[in-house]
């Protein structure tokens, strides 16, 4: 699969949390998950997924507070979820 990475400015320390963050995505939901991009200044994440509903969004959204918690985040990551086709 191809693989594409776009840094924006210089490399800060929330761009290694996203990487990191996305490979687990990845891993956990395999083709589910479409792409993964952090945006604004703030911790946020964007996650387009080939398929949306509750119990989706749901398992994502606890995957990233289990992330935070396993990297003893201080702030929580924002997540918005859209899907592939509404973008």
């Amino acid at each position: 699969m191809p693989v594409s990475l776009l840094l924006r400015k210089k490399f800060e320390r929330f761009d290694d949390i996203i990487i990191d963050l996305s490979r687990k995505l990845f891993a956990k939901f395999g083709e589910l998950i479409v792409r993964v991009e952090s945006f604004d200044d703030g911790p946020a994440v964007r996650i387009f997924v080939r398929e949306k509903n509750w119990d989706i969004v749901n398992s994502i959204v606890e995957a990233v507070r289990n992330f935070e918690r396993e990297r003893n985040l201080k702030t929580p990551i924002i997540v918005h979820i859209d899907d592939i086709d509404e973008v």
